[in-house]
């Protein structure tokens, strides 16, 4: 007979339940003795995920910052330092302006 049990808490209580129903010299009633170690390796797996995630998110907020330092720290284009150029008057009549 197989006996399904809804929680790990309740594992024990069943167990002692089922022995003194059936007699504990007349059937051997045994629990899966690698569960809890299930249970344990994925809580494991759970806990690295976690700070894997973590992990991962402030490496995008870096990520994005430091995208946004470059963009903002870029030099003006060509055209704009052309007009720039030209409206103002030179000193000397013998400057060259920059070719536009």
């Amino acid at each position: 007979m197989i006996v399904t049990v809804d929680s790990m808490e309740n594992l024990q209580t069943a167990k002692t339940a089922l022995e003194s129903a059936l007699g504990a010299d007349k059937a051997d009633v045994t629990q899966g003795q690698n569960l809890e170690s299930a249970v344990s390796s994925l809580s494991s797996v759970k806990n690295i995920s976690f700070i894997a995630f973590v992990a991962a998110l402030g490496t995008d907020g870096l990520i994005i910052l430091l995208i946004m330092v470059m963009l903002v720290r870029e030099p003006a284009p060509p055209a704009l330092e052309c007009r720039a150029a030209l409206a103002s008057p030179p000193e000397t009549p013998l400057v060259a302006l920059p070719s536009c």
